[in-house]
């Protein structure tokens, strides 16, 4: 009798925690599934920032002054240790141009003209302007908004252009470089992110 009672013991508890392995193991898979697909994606993004960043540098020249580059690189590193991006290695460069501006590529490219330097008072100023550009970047607005057009248009991702061999998905992706930089030199950022961008620099 106790051995009977036993058995039907421990099948009833297994019968009890079935869902919540199966619950736990469903689980676990969903995360090593998303960490996969966030690594992809955060692979892709470094590389279209780069293609971006060099458009960005074929019409803007970049500065040599190796002194001012260690000096807004020292900047804008200490401020990008708070982006909340750590898988990103942010760059940060002078652009050799009276034009007062700044732009934010994206997988950690960041760029400041030397027309803007000139009119900053101060660090806080250099650093409160990378910080607007960086949480373009971490945020990932351009991506996100290039992303959601490409699904309407029924395109692909960045994601998954990026490495991409043939003809037609080479020609994809730089089509995608094309909007990236008509965003950056004509059209200007979607008015919700220059909030958000504003939101988070100032945070």
């Amino acid at each position: 009798m106790r051995i009977t009672t036993f058995y039907v013991t421990l099948m009833l508890l297994l019968v009890l925690a079935l869902p919540a392995v199966a619950a736990d193991f469903r689980t676990r898979i969903s995360q090593q599934l998303a960490a996969e697909t966030t690594l992809s994606d955060v692979e892709a993004e470094i590389s279209f920032g780069r293609d971006v960043a060099a458009r960005i540098l074929g019409n803007y020249p970049q500065m040599k002054n190796e002194r001012l580059t260690r000096y807004v690189n020292l900047v804008g590193k200490g401020v990008a240790e708070y982006a909340g991006r750590p898988e990103l290695d942010f760059h940060f460069a002078v652009l050799n141009s009276p034009s007062v501006n700044a732009f934010a590529a994206p997988g950690g490219y960041v760029f400041i003209t030397k027309g803007a330097l000139k009119l900053m008072q101060d660090e806080s100023e250099l650093a409160a302007v990378l910080a607007h550009e960086i949480a373009h970047i971490s945020e990932k607005h351009i991506v996100k908004e290039l992303n959601i057009r490409a699904e309407d248009e029924e395109g692909k991702s960045i994601t998954s252009l990026v490495g991409g061999s043939s003809d037609p998905i080479r020609i994809a992706l730089q089509q995608m470089v094309d909007k990236a930089i008509k965003i950056l030199f004509k059209r200007g950022y979607l008015q919700e992110d220059e909030y958000a961008a504003d939101l988070a620099g100032n945070g």
